[in-house]
Parts: structure tokens; C-alpha cells; sequence
């Protein structure tokens, strides 16, 4: 077979196998020739095509100046210059003229040829991510499935079918795995062409142009659009959400048509579409409650389950951080928002989250710059307690302050804890407590005078029951004697 025909069937192959125009398969192997050529002479070379079926595919000429009084490269002598006149009717060249001669591909060299196997290589992958832009740029927003083709340093190569793509480390879900095979489904970020755009950096000049995300939170929207017929169709939208991947995502919906409910439409029956979506996220929980222009309401619907008593926010003058790092929160006058949240003491840990995940996303979700939980009754500090429990036996009869602070020291926090049978304060308090039996004789006495004076305030510890007499008949004894029996 001769070389064009051998060409013109790899080039075949070429354009049917990666999809890639056969003008653009001929730019590359000019460009690599060209390239070649000027490798092995120098500038002054010319690549030319040719269409001839017995000849060469392209054609290599070189420039040279006619002249007998100077050598070397770039000059040939006026009979040489004769000699290789391709057209024998004009007239012989001359000193001071030029001359195009062809150079057979075979004179290029081994370095040469190695510069246009290089050149053609970059060529094809600069024009297969040409033809990988323009079939997914209008692809971008949306969710493809691939199956995992490799993992690189935890990156992972996901094969679409036509086109390779990546999902970066940075953009998986925390402690999410792929293995070769897997497959995944991933939100289509962005498609890179060959050339970046201005101010763009290239993820890889001989990689994939296409970049996917599954911790982007539009992940979870589109989601929701493939399960959810109402969103889909525009019935029910996503206002806003918030993402914290891997662990919890708040989404906020609101319905254009009033015999639509927005969560249930969202939910499912039986739940059946959000459950869709938190097995795609592997477990991540998803909250979704309705959107309000009332920004209070709302604010109270993004905290729950919480219940919140009082709710107001504020402005406050912006940091250099946050108009460095969250300029879109900074308003014209130059102010952040604030919200504050009261709550009872029992439901701050679950207004809070894990790890104040739970603030944090409502901060997002709300636009402001954080939210600030405080409790209705604030729980007392151990210092407080520590006072309270003093104050408390200082208010046994005879019993100075002192001696009250002895008792707590020693592990008596309440008078209820001294009239506690359990405790056995009159045994214990002269062993563990090193107190002299006097003195804890007192303090008995002293609690006992206090339960009297006060009998409401703790219940009077239940007498033990007499042991039965055994010459009363058995049909006597009360029911409530019969454990002590």
C-alpha cells in the first residue's frame, strides 16, 4: 500500500472513530510537517497539499538562494540550481535568485519525524476537546451518568460514552469512594474547550475538558427536577438551598399553583422522591419546608424543628473578612445582617446541629451572615451552681455559711440529698466527709427541723412497715404490708 493511501485510511479511521473533521485531521499533519521540516532547515520551508492519487499526500519545499560565492545552509551553487529547475521551459536561475526544491519526507530525520508524531498528537487532542465542547457545552446544569473509568490520585475518569470526563477530588462528596466500574451520576459543572478561555486556567492541557460536581448544591436541584414532575414542568420551584455535602442540605419551595403543596410535591408519596435523592447523596439528610416573602416567617421555617420564641435581626458595620470573603452579604451602606433567634434552653442543641450545621445552612439559605441562638433561660455556670447549693444548706437551722460550704465541698449539694435514706448521711457524712459526729448530728437535726417547717417542699421519706404480728390473723394485714410480711 503507498503512503497516501496508507494516509488517507488512517485519517478515515480517525474521523470516524473520534468524530473529528478530516480538515482538521489534514490542518494537523500540515502543521506537523511544517513543524518537522523547520526542525531539520530552518524557516525558510513550505508545506503544500496535494491531491494527486500516484503522488505524496503533502509536499515539503525548501527555499534556497542561488549563489557560487557563499556556502552553507540556505545556498546552493547556479549549477546545482540548474540542475534542480523543475520547469524546464523558464530560464536558467541566476545568481542573487531563489529556489524551491522538494525534500522527500525521508530526509526529515528521526527528530524530526518524532517533533510531528508530537505535533499531530496535540493536534488530535486539541480538536477532540473542540468536538467534546461542542457537543456538551449545552449540556452544562444538567445531571449525566458515566461509569468510572479510573482513579488517579483520587481523582476519578468517568466515561460518558462519547466523551471522557472528571470528577476532582475536591468536587466528591466527603468521604465518598469509586471504584473501576462504578457507576456515577454527577452534576455536568462546566466543559473546557482546547483553548481556555482569557483568565481561565486549564484543569489539563491533555486531559478531559469536561468537569463534573456532586458537591455542588445545583447537584441536589437537578436531582429533585429528574424526580419531581412538578419542578420539571415549573410548577413548584426552588427559591433557594443551602449545602453542607455528605451530611445535610435545606432546600426552600414554593408553588405557582395554589392546589399544589410545594413539600409534598417535593416529598412524595410515602416519600418516595426524596428518598430517590438522599440515596443518590448517600444518606444526606435533605430539609425542605416552604418559601415566604415574610423574611421572619421564613427565618422560622429554615430553623425548624427548633421552635423559636423571638426572632428580630440587625445590621452591623462589615469586616475586612467579610468584604473580603462574602462581599455579596456587604449592602451599599456597607452593612451585614444579623439574625438573632431566641429558644428555649431544652432545644438548642437541635437549633445549633452537629457541629452548628443547622445555623450555618440557615445562615446561607436566609443570606445573611450568621444566626445568633441564645436561650430563653440561660443554664447556670458551675461556679452558679456551686453558690446555689451553699445558699441552699445556709438555710438549714443553725447552720452557719461556713459550715453550709464544708457540706457541699464534701458532696452534700441539697437538704433533699441529706434526707435521702439512700445517702445514710448520719454514717457516711463522719467516715467520707470527716466531719465529728456532733456535727453531723446537728445538720441532721437541723434538716429534719427544716422538712418540718417546710413539709411541701420534699416528701417525707415512707416509714418502713412493722414486721407482722404473728398472733394477728393473716385476713387483717393490709395489702400494702404484704412486702414487709
Amino acid at each position: 500500500m503507498n503512503t497516501v493511501v496508507d494516509l488517507q485510511t488512517q485519517l478515515g479511521l480517525l474521523e470516524r472513530e473520534r468524530g473529528i473533521d478530516r480538515s482538521v485531521l489534514l490542518d494537523a499533519v500540515k502543521a506537523a510537517l511544517l513543524k518537522s521540516a523547520q526542525k531539520s532547515f530552518g524557516p525558510d520551508v513550505r508545506v503544500e497539499a496535494s491531491s494527486s492519487k500516484s503522488g505524496e499526500l503533502f509536499r515539503v519545499f525548501r527555499t534556497f538562494i542561488v549563489s557560487n560565492d557563499m556556502k552553507g545552509a540556505g545556498f546552493m551553487s547556479v549549477r546545482r540550481a540548474r540542475l534542480h529547475k523543475s520547469d524546464p521551459s523558464q530560464p536558467d536561475p541566476q545568481p542573487g535568485d531563489t529556489i524551491e526544491v522538494e525534500v522527500k519526507t525521508e530526509e526529515l530525520g528521526r527528530i524530526a519525524a518524532q517533533v510531528a508524531k508530537q505535533t499531530i498528537l496535540q493536534k488530535l487532542r486539541d480538536a477532540e476537546r473542540d468536538v467534546v465542547f461542542n457537543e456538551y457545552k449545552n449540556m452544562v446544569g444538567r445531571v449525566v451518568t458515566g461509569t468510572v473509568k479510573a482513579v488517579v490520585r483520587r481523582d476519578v475518569y468517568v466515561d460518558l460514552g462519547h466523551a471522557e470526563a472528571i470528577l476532582r477530588a475536591r468536587d466528591a462528596i466527603p468521604g465518598e469512594t469509586f471504584n473501576v466500574g462504578d457507576p456515577v451520576r454527577a452534576f455536568l459543572l462546566k466543559v473546557q474547550g482546547a483553548r481556555p478561555e482569557d483568565g481561565e486556567v486549564a484543569e489539563d492541557a491533555t486531559g478531559p475538558g469536561i468537569i463534573l460536581s456532586r458537591r455542588a448544591p445545583e447537584l441536589v436541584k437537578a436531582l429533585f427536577r429528574q424526580e419531581c414532575a412538578e419542578i420539571a414542568d415549573g410548577t413548584v420551584e426552588i427559591v433557594a438551598i443551602a449545602r453542607e455535602p455528605g451530611f445535610r442540605t435545606k432546600i426552600a419551595v414554593r408553588t405557582h399553583d395554589e392546589k399544589v403543596d410545594p413539600v409534598g410535591a417535593c416529598v412524595g408519596i410515602r416519600g418516595v422522591r426524596v428518598r430517590a435523592v438522599v440515596e443518590e447523596l448517600h444518606g444526606e439528610k435533605v430539609d425542605i419546608f416552604p418559601w415566604t416573602p415574610d423574611f421572619y416567617a421564613f427565618a422560622r421555617e429554615a430553623l425548624k424543628p427548633a421552635q423559636v420564641i423571638d426572632l428580630w435581626d440587625e445590621d452591623v458595620p462589615a469586616t475586612d473578612e467579610d468584604i473580603r470573603n462574602t462581599p455579596w452579604l456587604v449592602d451599599a451602606n456597607g452593612c451585614v445582617r444579623i439574625v438573632h433567634a431566641i429558644i428555649e434552653p431544652d432545644q438548642y442543641s437541635l437549633t445549633i446541629g452537629r457541629r452548628g450545621m443547622n445555623v450555618r445552612l440557615t445562615a446561607q439559605i436566609l443570606n445573611v451572615k450568621t444566626v445568633d441562638v441564645k436561650k430563653s433561660t440561660p443554664e447556670p455556670t458551675v461556679e452558679e451552681l456551686y453558690h446555689n447549693a451553699i445558699d441552699d444548706l445556709a438555710e438549714l437551722p443553725g447552720i452557719e455559711r461556713d459550715e453550709a460550704q464544708s457540706l457541699v465541698d464534701a458532696g452534700y449539694l441539697s437538704i433533699e440529698g441529706i434526707l435521702d435514706p439512700a445517702n445514710d448521711f448520719r454514717n457516711a457524712a463522719a467516715e467520707d466527709g470527716n466531719f465529728d459526729q456532733a456535727f453531723v448530728e446537728k445538720v441532721w437535726e437541723a434538716a429534719q427541723a427544716w422538712q418540718a417547717a417546710h413539709p411541701q417542699a420534699i416528701p417525707a421519706p415512707a416509714e418502713e412497715p412493722a414486721p407482722a404480728d404473728d398472733a394477728a390473723p393473716a385476713e387483717t394485714a393490709d395489702a400494702t404490708d404484704e412486702p414487709g410480711a
